[in-house]
């Protein structure tokens, strides 16, 4: 009775696995078109498609490079402006992911879901800090400066870099959303 119930579970594994297959079907990929000749070889021969994509290719790095430049960083427009005004800061304040979500695409919306994940995930931990300094002490920090000690220098956590021309700035008054984001000061001597 035991190689019959066996046997039987192998049937029964074999018939499935061949309904799936029946299911998902066998289709074969469609393969490229060689029987034209490739924009390289149409390049070297010297028609005008030819040139054309030539000269994209030779456009191409230096449109890189000037990413790499010290050119401005665009604003992607989900960024609320910042002025004298303190307000508080979100995930899509720090520099790093603006140009990904400005260059849009597949790529830019990956690399910036990235940077907005990271960055929320910082933000959520200071949250959790004042939270856990909110039980042991029974009150939010006073100060800028106690919020920076005792919640980001204690707990090891690192801001995001702002864009240049703003700073964080914890206000007491709102406690545990206390972080905001305004434009820089200027030092007092």
């Amino acid at each position: 009775m035991g190689k019959s119930m066996n046997r039987r579970h192998w049937l029964s594994a074999i018939a499935a696995s061949v309904a799936i297959s029946a299911t998902l079907g066998c289709e074969s990929p469609e393969l490229p078109d060689f029987s034209q000749p490739a924009p390289s070889a149409a390049a070297n021969e010297g028609d005008a498609a030819g040139d054309q994509v030539a000269a994209d290719s030779a456009a191409e790095p230096a449109e890189r490079r000037s990413l790499l430049d010290e050119t401005p960083v665009p604003d992607p427009g989900d960024v609320e402006p910042v002025g004298e005004e303190s307000r508080r800061v979100t995930a899509n304040d720090p520099e790093k992911g603006r140009r990904s979500r400005a260059a849009g695409g597949y790529l830019g919306a990956v690399a910036g879901s990235y940077f907005y994940a990271k960055h929320q995930a910082i933000f959520l931990n200071i949250e959790h800090a004042l939270d856990l300094f909110w039980g042991t002490e029974g009150r939010y920090p006073n100060s800028h400066e106690e919020f920076m000690t005792k919640i980001i220098q204690a707990n090891n956590l690192q801001l995001p870099e702002l864009m240049e021309g703003e700073e964080y700035v914890y206000v007491p008054e709102e406690g545990r959303e206390g972080l905001h984001i305004r434009k820089e000061t200027p030092a007092e001597e």
